[in-house]
């Protein structure tokens, strides 16, 4: 992701959050970029520190092995269905 990618994603509306990490906004799931999906792949838009003033951009894949669909941030899973939608 480039800067100006990032910074307009920090800008972007709010979709659903999740309280740990300092309040993870989730922006957009799917792919943002007009290229074409490689395989199945949908990944999730998120901002982490959306609550303090250390808000970082990031991407990540959502991993549907299991019945409960979730993403990575720092190691640890996210549930999509844990997050609250906004």
């Amino acid at each position: 992701m480039t800067k100006i990618e990032r910074n307009n994603l920090i800008n972007e509306k709010c979709i659903a959050y999740y309280s740990g990490f300092g309040g993870v906004e989730i922006k957009a799931i799917g792919n943002l970029r007009n290229t074409p999906k490689q395989g199945l792949e949908e990944r999730v838009y998120f901002v982490s520190g959306a609550w303090y003033s250390a808000k970082e951009a990031h991407s990540a894949k959502i991993h549907f092995e299991t019945e409960r669909p979730y993403f990575l941030y720092m190691g640890n899973r996210i549930h999509l269905d844990e997050c609250l939608r906004a």
